[in-house]
Formats: structure tokens, C-alpha cells, sequence
């Protein structure tokens, strides 16, 4: 029998002067997605600010949910957990392991959210935004199949996911207290 495996979804809104003009252009109330591979949101990744004053110094991060932008702002968030199978949780800690291998390379995709925004796909090889990132990793894991090229998901169509549960909706910080 397969052992049931699970990884985090945590969509959130920090407030900074990028996040709030995002929410501005979307709409939507959060602006960000991040992958955990755990319940305590040690393991939590993404594409974002790799400075806390320069913001555009950005690219492939592994986040600290009780500091840096997300403390500073205090954030709000909400928490998916995602079932997944023993081997699409293994083929995204591969790829995780792959990104991170070539870190350097790897930077925010300034240049293409005018392209989401237009719905017109992109790939740019070392270039990715948040929502990207994850909806990447997820794809080519085969957890999840989108109905669009991921380079078109954004941080609201992960609420749209089928077998997710939420488990917390509220300010970063509380749940960080109490994971």
C-alpha cells in the first residue's frame, strides 16, 4: 500500500509596494504562492525577493515563514494541503534539488507578467514568477494537470484546485506560532 504524502500550498499577501500594486492590477486578495513540503512551512519555496531593501534583486528563494518580508509586512495567508503520491512528492523534491543546483541562474520574471496578464504563454528557461514557479513544479511532477500552460497560472487558480483542504486562513505569523 502507498503511503499518503501531502505538500503546502500558502497563498499570501504581504503588503509591500509590489504586492499591493499586484493586487491592484488582479483584484485578487492574495498576491503570492509558495510550495511547503512540510505542515510547519520549514521547507516553504518560491520565486521572490532574494533582498529585504531591494526588491528587484529578485529570483529563486527558499522562504523563512517567521522572517524577512512576510515578518516585516505582517502577512496574511492561506494554507492548502495538497495530497499527493509517494512519487509526485519525490519527482518535486527532484526538481526542487534541480533548481536549486543552478540557483544562481534563476530570476524573477519581471518581464513576462505583462504576458499573464494578456493570457499570451511564455517560457523564459531561467525565468519565473511565483506562480509559475509552483504551477512548474506541479506540472511536470504530474500532480497536478492545469488547463492552461502553466506559465498562465496565477496565485488565485491555486484556490481552484481539485482535493486540496484548507487548513488555515489568517495572519503568517499566528500560524507560525502555532505549526
Amino acid at each position: 500500500m502507498q503511503r499518503q504524502r501531502y505538500i503546502y500550498i500558502m497563498l499570501s499577501m504581504t503588503g509591500t509596494k509590489f504586492s499591493r500594486f499586484l493586487q491592484l492590477c488582479t483584484g485578487k486578495e492574495y498576491t503570492h504562492v509558495s510550495i511547503a513540503m512540510d505542515r510547519q512551512l520549514g521547507e516553504l519555496y518560491s520565486f521572490g525577493r532574494r533582498s529585504m531593501n531591494l526588491p528587484f534583486i529578485a529570483g529563486l528563494v527558499r522562504e523563512n515563514p517567521k522572517g524577512g518580508v512576510f515578518a516585516k509586512y505582517h502577512t496574511r495567508c492561506l494554507i492548502y494541503e495538497v495530497p499527493v503520491s509517494e512519487e509526485e512528492y519525490h519527482a518535486i523534491r527532484g526538481l526542487l534539488r534541480n533548481f536549486f543546483r543552478d540557483y544562481e541562474r534563476y530570476h524573477y520574471n519581471f518581464v513576462g507578467l505583462p504576458f499573464i496578464a494578456l493570457g499570451i504563454p511564455t517560457e523564459c528557461r531561467y525565468h519565473f514568477v511565483c506562480s509559475q514557479f509552483v504551477a512548474y513544479l506541479l506540472d511536470k511532477s504530474g500532480a497536478v494537470q492545469w488547463d492552461k500552460d502553466f506559465s498562465l497560472v496565477q496565485p488565485a487558480d491555486f484556490t481552484r484546485l481539485e482535493n486540496k483542504r484548507q487548513i488555515y486562513q489568517g495572519f503568517l505569523s499566528d500560524y507560525a506560532l502555532s505549526a
